[in-house]
């Protein structure tokens, strides 16, 4: 019994890890704060855009825009049916099941978009960020 717990456990961890949120990807930015921006450039490369802000500081904006390859496969869809059913008796009861159908998801493209801000000081440190976009997504985990 303890194996199977221990079993069950660590599948949950591993599936939880392997959820990709907007919170995750928060987390992973707010590593970048106070940091100078050569970390940023090391990891990020250089940025896509950078625009200068009335009081000297600059935001430098990187875009992340990707195209996924989704469907061409068959899946099953489950369906509630009921059927009446007359016993040797004479008696008429109803029956309720389950059927299942394959259905073929066809071939279609997810338009995935990130397109994240930083804020540097004069002094070449990341003040702050934001980010918007579908996806802004990492593990909460940092795995």
């Amino acid at each position: 019994m303890k194996l199977s717990t221990l079993v069950s456990v660590t599948a949950a961890i591993l599936c939880l890890s392997a959820c990709e949120t907007a919170e995750g990807y928060r987390k992973q930015l707010t590593q970048y704060q106070g940091e100078a921006v050569k970390q940023l450039i090391a990891e990020w490369g250089e940025p896509k855009i950078v625009n200068r802000l009335d009081d000297g500081r600059e935001v430098w904006i990187y875009e992340r825009v990707r195209d996924l390859p989704r469907g061409g496969y068959f899946e099953h869809k489950y369906y509630r049916k009921s059927a009446k059913f007359e016993d040797k008796d004479g008696d008429v009861e109803t029956r309720r099941f389950m059927e299942a159908r394959r259905v073929w998801v066809p071939r279609y493209t997810l338009r995935s978009e990130c397109r994240t801000h930083f804020i540097v000081e004069k002094n070449d440190v990341v003040a702050e960020f934001t980010f918007r976009g579908n996806g802004c997504l990492a593990s909460e985990w940092g795995i």
